[in-house]
């Protein structure tokens, strides 16, 4: 009987799902260069929208409140006539001091809270609290949802920024 000599060749298949695991396992700067900035362009055209655009659109203020902000915040950027727009401190602390997204078992972004209204000197974070049932600032539609997750599965397949 002649003797079988087996040899191993390189296994694309084992390769690519190392490399897919080996992505997955650093994905920390990709989730902050390319998935948090398209967490602050979803924010930003939520703002512009009123929620609109991620289907949640924001209950409009009841007169006497609408009134009182107008003379309020007249000197602040939407001049108190934007909705979650008063000082632009809670605006702020959920797009562009957002904390940068922290990697666990879930995929995380912090509001900061430490954000202050410049006239109160309290934290922000009460009112957004109050305010979000009636205009949610972190929920989001499922179009954008499937957006991050499609750009998280590109980079782990293919460890292209789908940006």
């Amino acid at each position: 009987m002649a003797g079988v000599t087996l040899t191993k060749k390189s296994d694309s298949i084992q390769a690519r799902n190392q490399a897919m695991l080996d992505r997955a396992n650093t994905m920390q700067s990709f989730l902050n260069r390319v998935i948090f900035k398209m967490y602050q362009d979803a924010q930003r055209l939520r703002w512009a929208s009123e929620g609109g655009s991620e289907g949640y659109p924001w209950e409009q203020l009841n007169s006497k409140y609408e009134t009182w902000k107008k003379k309020k915040y007249q000197k602040y950027d939407g001049s108190g006539s934007k909705l979650m727009v008063a000082t632009n401190a809670l605006h702020q602390s959920a797009i562009e001091n957002a904390a940068k997204i922290a990697t666990n078992e879930n995929i995380t972004i912090t509001v900061n809270s430490d954000v202050q209204n410049p006239e109160t000197k309290k934290s922000v974070s009460n009112y957004a609290k109050y305010a979000a049932h009636a205009r949610p600032i972190m929920k989001f539609s499922q179009d954008t949802i499937d957006t991050f997750r499609d750009a998280i599965q590109t980079y782990i397949a293919t460890g292209k920024d789908k940006s």
